[in-house]
This record gives C-alpha cells, structure tokens and sequence, in this order.
C-alpha cells in the first residue's frame, strides 16, 4: 500500500482490533456479573468505614461495609470499586455469595454494571466508526475516475 491508503487501513485495524477487544472484556465482565448476581443472596449492610486505596496513582476511596449473613455470620468486605463512598453509618443493600460471603458487592447499578457498559458501549462505537470510515472509503474510491 501506498501513501495515507496504508495509514488509514493501519489505523481502522488498530480501532477495529481495539473495538472487537473492548466488547469482548465487557461481555465476559456482564456475564460473570450477571453469574454473580443470580446466585447472590441479598442482605443489608452499613458502611463502617472507607479505605484509601493501595495504589498511589488511585485517588480514590473505597467504602468498608459489614452485614450479616442469613446463618447470622457478620462478614465485613471492602468494596472493589473506588469512587465516592457513601458516608460512614448509612445502610446499603448488599448482594454476597452464600458459598463464600467474603465474596460481596454493594448493589448498585455502579458498581456492578456501569464498567461492563462502558467498556461495550465504547467498543461498538469504535466499531461503528471503522464501519462508517470503510464505507465513506468504498464510496470515495468509486467517485474516483481510475482512468
């Protein structure tokens, strides 16, 4: 290939490739999510405490939260997903494993989905936008006069 011909298809290649990855992680990330929520018990739980995070380049806080189990165990977990925590004392709906309650999440549409769909919503425009190149590309080549 020749001139801005080559960069252009090395360029949709890379957002195709790009793309193609991104709803890939988000389907897996929305199908072990989903996994999880269908076998997950529902509990009540309140915010006990907020950690910094370990990573010197995240700024942001991770709320502690405790509940309890519905064999009565009291399991205490930090939330994964750092952002803005909800204050100290105030109550929230947790989902756990029953098979491993350490294994818990705040449910929240943000904290649960908001990531996957990102990640798929990002993706397909990416794709979307290789697609639209392609065919203005098509389109401008058969306009030209290959004479």
């Amino acid at each position: 290939m020749e001139g801005p011909i080559w960069f252009v298809a090395l360029f949709a290649g890379g957002f195709c490739v790009a793309g193609t990855g991104l709803v890939v992680v988000g389907l897996v990330w929305f199908s072990r999510t989903g996994r999880f929520v269908a076998g997950a018990k529902e509990a009540d739980g309140v915010v006990v405490d907020r950690k910094d995070s370990d990573n010197p380049e995240d700024t942001g806080v991770r709320p502690v939260v405790s509940f309890e189990t519905q064999d009565g165990g009291t399991v205490t977990f930090v939330e994964p997903i750092s952002g803005f925590p909800p204050r100290i004392g105030r109550r929230v709906l947790v989902l756990y494993d029953p098979r491993d309650p350490r294994r818990a999440r705040m449910r929240t549409f943000a904290k649960l989905w908001l990531f996957p769909t990102l990640l798929v919503t990002l993706g397909a425009f990416f794709l979307v936008m290789v697609l639209l190149s392609a065919a203005i590309g098509v389109f401008l080549f058969s306009a030209m006069d290959l004479r």
